[in-house]
């Protein structure tokens, strides 16, 4: 996992579970250089989206309610390294955790990490 799948992986985590960017999302976002700072937050731009996409109520003519990542995949582009990360860690952008995603985060990252960010 490079540097920027690394940060795409942390922000879809951060919108899904709404968790506040952790020291490690920072330490690796100060790694990047400039081109990959702009590169990186135009994808940030675009999971800001997709989640607030996401978890809005529908409005007619507006706001379509999407009932899975993979159905507003379907109907809409999305940045290919943003479909990657989503796929590779079964994520949806939803404020909700699979077990699946569970253990691709212990996988990645360790328990201990898991249960700092993410544990009850």
């Amino acid at each position: 996992m490079d540097k920027i799948e690394k940060l795409v992986f942390l922000e879809i985590t951060n919108k899904q579970f709404t968790k506040f960017a952790t020291p490690d999302f920072y330490e690796t976002y100060n790694l990047l250089n400039d081109d990959e700072q702009t590169e990186f937050s135009k994808i940030s731009n675009e999971i800001h989206s997709i989640w607030n996409r996401m978890n809005t109520p529908e409005i007619l003519n507006a706001n379509k309610k999407h009932n899975s990542i993979h159905e507003f995949l379907s109907e809409n582009e999305v940045s290919p390294i943003i479909v990657k990360v989503i796929n590779d860690f079964d994520l949806d952008l939803k404020t909700e955790i699979s077990e699946q995603t569970k253990k691709s985060i212990i996988n990645l990252f360790g328990e201990d990490y898991f249960n700092d960010n993410f544990g009850n």
